[in-house]
């Protein structure tokens, strides 16, 4: 049995609980310990020599496990592995047992002001809405304002489209001599322009209570957009070797940052000191597995305590 020291993760053996003292004991083991159980024969330990799950090298040779079950100096390797085509050419994958998605670690930012700030209390719809809402309402007084009125059409639509505009800046109005549909028209006004200034007013203030902490590296593509970040992916890996070897897309533009010096691959065990120097520094990204990303929070929560 082939295995490598990334691979032990813990399983729940056979979901069964027991009672104890009125807590909930879980039997666990590790992945190993779960595939030696089931074997009828003997076994086993064979470690890689370099300590990884499998990579393609330039000779067209594999080494770490995927190399070992290839050569059958072992019977299986048990995971996580990635699933690649060039993996599938030359090993027999198992089924698949879990997905994993890609995560970006990054400095935290310092809190700051957002100059944008006045925008964040209502959404894109509210805004279509109020811009909507305020063309709509003074249009239809002015056009029935045009179809009753005697005097000049150009002094009238001014005299009327400033009223509004004076309600929506909450100033004083005089509406004496004017028609009750103009009083029905202008009091929907008003009631719109209050209850949207208040709920405006009252989530600014909220908003600006909280300093905003900018975290811009929302996607690959954030990363890329910034030339002043490097990134750090796992050496020896799938991943590796699917960026250097994909011919277009954004990963090919990942392999290119290689060249300017923007791309760096380090082995799991640096992770940890990188995370407390290049990234914290905020000029490094780490990227990697939600699964070995969990494992590094964890791991720097427990040496920081925070």
């Amino acid at each position: 049995m082939g295995y490598e020291e990334l691979a032990r993760r813990m399983y729940m053996n056979e979901m069964k609980k027991e009672t104890e003292d009125e807590r909930e004991i879980w039997r666990r083991g590790t992945m190993q310990e779960k595939g030696a159980c089931e074997l009828e024969e003997g076994y086993r330990y064979v470690r890689p020599s370099v300590g990884t799950f499998g990579t393609r090298l330039a000779n067209g040779s594999w080494d770490g496990m995927v190399g070992m079950v290839m050569r059958e100096e072992v019977d299986f390797a048990p995971g996580p592995f990635l699933l690649t085509s060039a993996r599938a050419q030359v090993i027999q994958y198992a089924w698949v047992f879990d997905s994993l998605e890609m995560k970006i670690i990054a400095a935290v930012g310092q809190p700051e002001v957002d100059p944008w700030g006045f925008l964040m209390p209502l959404g894109a719809e509210v805004w279509i809405g109020i811009i909507a809402f305020t063309i709509a309402i003074p249009a239809v007084s002015l056009i029935l304002s045009t179809v009753v009125s005697t005097g000049s059409l150009t002094k009238r639509w001014l005299y009327t489209g400033f009223c509004y505009l004076r309600v929506l800046l909450q100033q004083n109005l005089t509406i004496k001599g004017w028609l009750w549909w103009e009083h029905v028209t202008v009091g929907v006004w008003m009631l719109t322009t209050l209850v949207l200034t208040r709920s405006y007013s009252g989530n600014l203030m909220s908003l600006l209570a909280v300093r905003h902490i900018p975290q811009p590296y929302q996607t690959l593509g954030d990363v890329m957009d910034d030339p002043s970040v490097t990134m750090i992916w796992q050496k020896n890996s799938a991943n590796e070797q699917y960026i250097k070897t994909v011919t277009s897309g954004m990963f090919h533009d990942v392999a290119e940052q290689e060249k300017v010096g923007r791309l760096k691959f380090q082995f799991y065990y640096q992770f940890s000191d990188s995370l407390n120097t290049l990234v914290r520094r905020g000029d490094h990204v780490l990227i990697d597995n939600n699964l070995d990303v969990a494992n590094l929070i964890v791991e720097d929560y427990s040496h920081t305590g925070k």
